[in-house]
Formats: structure tokens, C-alpha cells, sequence
């Protein structure tokens, strides 16, 4: 419902449509007032019919005082269960709004909260402490709500000004929390998935968790986009690059190229001879065409980011992420042979999406003071 304030002491609330035909309708106009008398007498009211006209809209029927009636004539307003159910359920929130706010000024919009949420709303820190710590399930439900809705709502920003009023000793606390839960759901998310083919599947994955990213270099980066145009094109419109994401290195506006495969890539051809294994054809045509992003975005830089500000065309750093190294890479050679090719890419870091995923691993050990299994689990 919506109140608009008349004086200091009223304020109209929108209408409650009881009835409804064709062409007429019975209408209850509420109003609060403040009455010196009787303070719980705070709502008043008019029953009115209204007829809609040809242009749709609804006009009020014309009525007489009371006075004017003669001997033997009256007024008989009748409503029906459902209409009686109707205006008792709209008119009885009004006076707890008033006990509650008072009379509200200025206009507003309320929304009447029954039942379990309206005691949820009203329960102190301690009782809500107890209930949330018996039902964790229960916690992370409503959490998950919350954030959502906070994630979409017109007036987020408000929302979460407040949130920052919180005692500042538990804002990081919760922040560790929720940063952790995030990380813990891409590891999750990994071992479940690791065995799927799908390019376009891992694109939408890495995109969902932009933070798996940002973890690859020893310094603050933040995804500008995905699947974007780099340059390229020919006179007839043709041709033209589209990486599959780029970051940004937050301190200097540098640019990362990053072109993703699959976990199941494989990242080494065959045996070639005296134990050493070439590159394989889908890592070394991943490394190829970022190569040749590069290339185009340096040439047409200036065109590509014209009027942005914060942006440094240096050489950009590349990043392909192809394969599972751990479960592909069995034997010394093979891993040797891995090792000396990526070792030798001039500006490309070339890594397995296991690795990726432990570097996360990584961090919930070391946010949760746990110790890794062994020394052989530590990626870098």
C-alpha cells in the first residue's frame, strides 16, 4: 500500500478494491488520523461506488447527505463474506502501522509482512544467534536470499551503506567468511566438473568466478570482459580476433590476454624420440592465435580503446589455460618435456587448469591455518 501525508495529523492510503464489474465497483478509501480522543482510533474511511466511463477511466457515482432522505427511505451497504474478509485484512495492518510509525509523512510505499517473517523481523540478536547456530542449513537459505535480492534491488546502494555501520572489527570477519565460502564453491565446482569437454561450459564456469582468474599472477588484475574483439578485421569486414577474455592489471592498466581450452586438452603430442614429447597441436594453436591477438591489439591499441582513460599499451602478458597437467603428465620425461616448453614462452604462461584450481586449494589452506598433505601438492 501506498500513504501520502495531508497534514501533520492524516495521511491518505491507496484504495482497496472490494468489488469489481464491467462497469462498476465498490471502493474503500482508508485514511490515518491521529486522534487526540483515542489514539487506537486511528483509522477512518469512505465506501464508495464508482462506474467506469467510455474512456476507462473510473468516475464516482453522485450521492445525496443523509439529511435529504424522506420518511421511509435509506441506505443499505451490503457486503459479501469474501468482500467483509477483504476489507478486515487491509484495514487491520493500518493500526499497527500507526502504533508502530505513527502518521507517515510525506509519501511512501509499505508492504504488509505476515506471519513467520514478520517474527523473524522482530527477533533480538541473541534469539536469532541461537536459532541460526541450530539450523546452519537454514542460515545459508536465507543468506543466499538476501544476497541475491541484494545483488538486484533498486535501492542496493542504501542497503548496503547501512551494512558498513556494522561494527568495523566484524566486517572483515565477514568478508573472510563469504570470500571463502566463494573459493571453496569453484574448488567444489572443479572436481565435480574437471572431466568435461565442453570450451563453451568452462568459458561460462570461469566467467561465473572471475576471482579463478585473478589468482594466476602475483599482482591485482580484474576482468574488463570476455569473448571481446581485439582487432583484425579486413576492408570487407572480415576476420578479426575474439579473445576469450581480458583483464586488466589494476596498478598500471596493463592488459591480460587470456585464451581458454578444455581440462581434457592434451598438452603433449606423441613420443618423438630419446624421451621427449613435442607441444601438442590444440596447445600449440592456442598459443599461436594468442600470440596473434597480441599482435593485432598492439596494432590497433589506440583505435580499440579511444577516449578510455586508465588504459597502458605496454606488451601485453597472455595466458593460455588447456588440460589437466597432474592426471596427463605421468612420467618424468613427459612432465620434463611440459616444463621446458613452457619455461621457454617469451610473455605466455601456459597452464593446466588443475593447476589453476590447487592455487585456490592453496589459499583455503592458508585462510584456514591447515596444512597441505605434502610438498608435492604445492603448485608453484
Amino acid at each position: 500500500m501506498k500513504t501520502t501525508s495531508t497534514s501533520a495529523q492524516s495521511a491518505v492510503v491507496s484504495p482497496v478494491i472490494l468489488r469489481q464489474t464491467e462497469h462498476i465497483r465498490l471502493v474503500f478509501y482508508p485514511m490515518l488520523v491521529e486522534n487526540p480522543h483515542d489514539r487506537r482510533c486511528c483509522v477512518k474511511g469512505t465506501f464508495i461506488y464508482e462506474r467506469r466511463l467510455a474512456n476507462q477511466q473510473w468516475a464516482r457515482y453522485e450521492t445525496i447527505p443523509l439529511s435529504a432522505l424522506k420518511a421511509g427511505e435509506g441506505y443499505k451497504l451490503e457486503l459479501k463474506s469474501e468482500e467483509l474478509l477483504k476489507f478486515f485484512e487491509y484495514v487491520q495492518p493500518l493500526y499497527g502501522l500507526v502504533k508502530e510509525a505513527g502518521i507517515p509523512r510525506g509519501q511512501k510505499d509499505w508492504i504488509n509482512v505476515k506471519g513467520s517473517v514478520a517474527a523473524f523481523l522482530k527477533v533480538n540478536n541473541n534469539d536469532l544467534a541461537t536459532f541460526l547456530n541450530a539450523h546452519p542449513q537454514d542460515a545459508a537459505s536465507s543468506l543466499s536470499k538476501i544476497l541475491n535480492w541484494l545483488s538486484t534491488a533498486p535501492k542496493a546502494g542504501e542497503v548496503a551503506s547501512q551494512i558498513t555501520q556494522l561494527d568495523p572489527q566484524s566486517l572483515p570477519n565477514l568478508n573472510a567468511v563469504i570470500g571463502l565460502s566463494a573459493v571453496k564453491e569453484a574448488l567444489s565446482y572443479w572436481e565435480q566438473n574437471q572431466r568435461n569437454p565442453s570450451e563453451r561450459f568452462w568459458q561460462d564456469a570461469l566467467s561465473d568466478r572471475a576471482f579463478v582468474l585473478s589468482q594466476v599472477f602475483a599482482y591485482p588484475v580484474v576482468k574488463i570482459g570476455e569473448r571481446m574483439y581485439v582487432g583484425g578485421k579486413r576492408l570487407e569486414d572480415k576476420g578479426g580476433g575474439v579473445v576469450d577474455f581480458v583483464q586488466k592489471i589494476k596498478s598500471t592498466g596493463s592488459v591480460v590476454l587470456i585464451e581458454i581450452k578444455t581440462p581434457q586438452t592434451l598438452l603433449l603430442g606423441s613420443l618423438y624420440r630419446d624421451d621427449v614429447y613435442p607441444l601438442h597441436n590444440d596447445v600449440s594453436g592456442a598459443i599461436a592465435q594468442v600470440l596473434k591477438y597480441r599482435q593485432t591489439f598492439m596494432n590497433e591499441f589506440h583505435k580499440l580503446v579511444a577516449g578510455k582513460p586508465g588504459w597502458v599499451l605496454g606488451e601485453p602478458r597472455c595466458l593460455v589455460i588447456a588440460g589437466n597437467v597432474a592426471s596427463e603428465l605421468k612420467n618424468e620425461h613427459m612432465r620434463n618435456s611440459f616444463e621446458l616448453h613452457r619455461e621457454r614462452l617469451q610473455g605466455i604462461t601456459l597452464m593446466g587448469y588443475d593447476e589453476l584450481f590447487e592455487r585456490l586449494r592453496c589459499m583455503v589452506t592458508l585462510l584456514e591455518g591447515t596444512e597441505m598433505q605434502s610438498d608435492d601438492d604445492i603448485p608453484f
